[in-house]
């Protein structure tokens, strides 16, 4: 008897020692939980043998405030373990939180928001690096990723589980293959050697000298790494990402792969078991958690402002957060108390203010029935900033916004619905109210996803403080129908569940005031929303960068997959459209190129639509022999060169990265060339392609050069025909390209012909022998400016060549005073505003601007 109670004392002496505990799902079974279990051990946690030591059901069992607590499970049951979080801080993580936690650190335990077990979050536990994809383009996958629970990183690792490419080609996704090459034989090596890892997790549990920071069996290490997806990562193509945010779920990535190449090359290094663990410990793959955000450094803080004020912290804010709340409270003369199981009785009654995340627990409970005040992190940030006492949520001068965030969310998690919608903001700033921040946290708090730009085809919400604007013009010129007052979101909040956005419209004249009601008991009693309400559009990576740019979209570079080997035939019936980009690609590589067209159905009142028009859809039958394309970059050419002498014709497109990805597919297709100039023109061109009329640098540098300016249904026709068709029933102002298109009506439309039958012909062009320059930030850009007036066959000079026979271009913002412009105005140089450039291009040709009506 004395032997077993020194055991059972020995027992209770480590329990006691642990600082955290995790809880296992029963699903989670075989080697997979033995796994955990030594991973828990590892890591100096330990394993709870039921929900009681969180719940408290057995007092004696029950945590007090120094311990931790997860649950470990996988997606299909998160929605077990919620009611846990009425009352604690409890993470709920799939096991790849502990097997990564080990595999980067020992002695560290990882922060838990990149591995949530919650199947909503549909890049939870992924590790994402992006091969050719420019800079802005990549801060909108990695803000889109991270909302979905994922991590994106800059920099080619095999600490990624996916390498996202737009194209096959290239160092970067050569290197991606070669590991992919080296780890897949391990990932085949744990998989038949199951039994060997479940022994040596045996070994190992039953080792009681095995503690905190012991090394594991060399094949559990290598299960772990398979298990993390760091064996044979997944080399996907961009469509992948689309499919997840489409669909709202992790789809599988078979079907998104890039048709295998025979490698040439012989791998530099071999990749070992050891390496990929010194790459998870060397790299910082997941940050620390941040809460500077909310809370000062107390280092700043000093005083006694807040002297005499109690905050109870409830135990179902995070850890983390409690700890720094308290450290930044006190340094300004408060009093926290964090309470521990039990306590709530004592401390409750004691506060001044409770601190609440969400409207439960016990805390929350007992604080209602003593009618205490309740308040939210939101709010004690509010509090520290000031380094006072701030009107609450209660007050009558707490603005509309503010009683929502100074006030707890009705419960964990966001609102039901609105992880659909991603919300873009136009009008906030610092100093409006409410100010940028503040809509920010409530899109936040809702669960919508927040996206800085407005993206014509992922933006569900635009929310407007005022209707004007350039994104609210933006908004109305793309047909975009939920351009709605912040209210609608203030009103989700407040009744906290989805409503419709049609009572708040800026478009229909719905919009109207909103009381500012003191508490949501009184919230509006709107229908709950249907599922057609909110139509989720297709994401698009770079159409979000439209309000950076007016000009044009940038487009993400289409995919060139050669074919290679013997291809099975990709047969598509009649009923299946080729829309995206990723069906159009995988019909190319699979040589099935051959076309019909599908005519939709004409109604009834109208004559059926011409076989040239867009009515017209493509749709894959049959197969052809593959055609050899290229590409090229940026580069100069003569821009007299005569089209008719031009052995292919080379492209310039426009338009959101889908559309652009498709047209260049059906280029490539067909033989022709694509440049890829980004937002700037290219003098090589002999065609460009816009489905939207618009005086960007593309369309008046093409309309100076001469060059063909068409619709997309050129390119559809040519896919129709099998080669390149005649491009005059395409051309901008021509009678079938006037159907279902968007004219910019600064344009004249007979101009495009005419300048490009007068440089065909040999004749000058719209700017021949005349010499501008450039003085002071114009818009357009000066560089801008300067390739337009090369395109149309003028100079540019340089100060020291300005005479009186040169036209300058002067920005808004030079004052009549500037000494630079009295001595050019003194020597009798023009000088006029820079919208004569555009002007002089693409206004009417038998009435040409002229200069004296722009001068300064």
């Amino acid at each position: 008897m004395a032997r077993q109670s020194k055991a059972k004392k020995a027992q209770e002496d480590v329990a006691a020692a642990v600082s955290w505990w995790v809880y296992v799902c029963p699903s989670i079974t075989g080697v997979h939980r033995k796994c955990v279990e030594v991973c828990v051990r590892v890591m100096g946690g330990g394993i709870a043998d039921s929900l009681d030591k969180i719940h408290g059901v057995d007092p004696q069992k029950a945590l007090g405030t120094a311990a931790s607590f997860y649950v470990i499970c996988h997606s299909s049951n998160y929605s077990s373990y919620l009611s846990i979080r009425d009352n604690y801080y409890v993470p709920i993580v799939t096991p790849a939180w502990i097997f990564r936690s080990v595999l980067q650190n020992s002695q560290v335990l990882l922060p838990t928001d990149k591995f949530s077990a919650n199947p909503k979050k549909v890049f939870s536990s992924v590790v994402l690096y992006c091969v050719h994809v420019e800079s802005d383009p990549r801060k909108v996958i990695a803000s889109l990723v991270s909302n979905g629970g994922g991590q994106l990183v800059s920099q080619p690792t095999t600490a990624a589980t996916h390498v996202l490419c737009l194209r096959n080609t290239g160092p970067d996704y050569e290197r991606a293959l070669e590991w992919q090459s080296q780890t897949k034989p391990m990932l085949e090596q744990v998989a038949s050697n199951l039994a060997d890892i479940r022994e040596g997790c045996d070994c190992f549990l039953k080792d009681q000298s095995c503690g905190k920071g012991a090394s594991l069996p060399d094949m559990v290490v290598q299960y772990l790494l398979g298990q993390c997806g760091l064996l044979s990562p997944q080399v996907v193509s961009y469509d992948w990402v689309q499919e997840c945010v489409k669909q709202g779920r992790r789809v599988s990535e078979q079907g998104f792969y890039f048709p295998e190449k025979p490698s040439t090359k012989t791998p530099e290094h071999s990749l070992t078991v050891q390496d990929l663990v010194e790459t998870c410990q060397k790299q910082s793959i997941y940050p620390a958690a941040q809460t500077d955000e909310l809370w000062k450094d107390e280092a700043q803080l000093s005083g006694d402002s807040l002297a005499g004020e109690i905050f109870v912290l409830a135990r179902h804010i995070p850890n983390h957060f409690q700890q720094r709340m308290a450290q930044a409270l006190e340094a300004l003369g408060a009093s926290a108390l964090m309470i521990s199981k039990g306590d709530a009785m004592i401390q409750v009654p004691k506060a001044t203010y409770v601190v609440c995340g969400y409207q439960s627990g016990e805390e929350f409970a007992l604080a209602t029935k003593l009618a205490k005040p309740i308040v939210s992190m939101q709010w004690i940030a509010a509090c520290i900033a000031a380094k006072t006492i701030v009107p609450t949520a209660a007050s009558s001068h707490t603005s509309l916004v503010r009683q929502i965030l100074y006030a707890p969310a009705v419960r964990h998690g966001g609102i039901d619905g609105m992880e659909g919608c991603v919300v873009t903001l136009s009008g906030f700033s610092a100093r409006s109210s409410p100010t940028r921040d503040e809509i920010q946290a409530l899109v936040r708090l809702t669960g919508a996803c927040y996206l800085a730009v407005l993206s014509r085809s992922h933006t569900t919400h635009l929310l407007c403080l005022e209707p004007s604007g350039e994104k609210y013009k933006r908004a109305q010129a793309w047909g975009m129908t939920n351009v709605v007052q912040f209210e609608w979101l203030v009103e989700c909040a407040r009744a906290w569940k989805m409503i419709p956005s049609s009572s708040f419209s800026w478009l229909t004249g719905n919009a109207k005031p909103v009381e500012k009601e003191k508490s949501s008991s009184n919230t509006s009693t709107l229908l709950s929303v249907t599922k057609s309400t909110l139509a989720v559009p297709k994401f698009q990576v770079e159409d979000a960068l439209d309000a950076l740019d007016e000009k044009e979209n940038t487009p993400l570079k289409a995919t060139n997959t050669p074919t290679t080997g013997k291809k099975e035939t990709v047969k598509v019936d009649s009923t299946t459209d080729v829309t995206t980009p990723i069906q159009l690609r995988k019909a190319i590589e699979n040589n099935a190129l051959e076309v019909i067209k599908k005519k939709t159905k004409p109604k009834a009142s109208k004559k059926r639509p011409n076989p040239t028009n867009d009515d017209e859809e493509v749709v894959v039958v049959a197969q052809m022999p593959p055609v050899k394309a290229r590409r090229t970059s940026q580069s100069g050419g003569n821009r007299r060169q005569s089209l008719s002498t031009t052995k292919k014709p080379i492209f310039l497109l426009t338009g959101t990265h889908e559309e652009m990805a498709i047209n260049e597919s059906i280029v490539m297709a067909l033989g022709g060339t694509v440049v890829q100039s980004k937002r700037n023109f290219d003098q090589s061109c002999t065609h460009v392609v816009c489905k939207e009329l618009r005086r960007t640098e593309k369309v008046v540098a093409g309309i100076a050069s001469g060059k063909w300016i068409v619709t997309p249904a050129y390119l559809k026709e040519s896919l129709v025909k099998g080669t390149f068709v005649d491009e005059a029933p395409f051309e901008w102002g021509q009678a079938t390209a006037k159907k279902r298109m968007s004219c910019d009506p600064r344009i004249c439309l007979p101009a495009i012909k005419f300048w490009r039958l007068e440089i065909a012909a040999g004749r000058p062009g719209p700017l021949d022998g005349r010499q501008f320059g450039v003085y002071g930030t114009t818009v357009p850009p000066p560089e801008m400016c300067k390739r337009i007036i090369e395109a149309g066959g003028g100079q540019f000079v340089e100060p020291s060549s300005y005479n009186e026979d040169t036209i300058m271009l002067v920005a808004d913002d030079v004052k009549k005073t500037d000494k630079k412009l009295t001595t050019w105005l003194a020597k009798k140089i023009p000088c006029v505003a820079p919208g004569f450039l555009i002007d002089y291009v693409t206004k009417d040709h038998q009435k040409r601007p002229v200069w004296m009506a722009y001068a300064i």
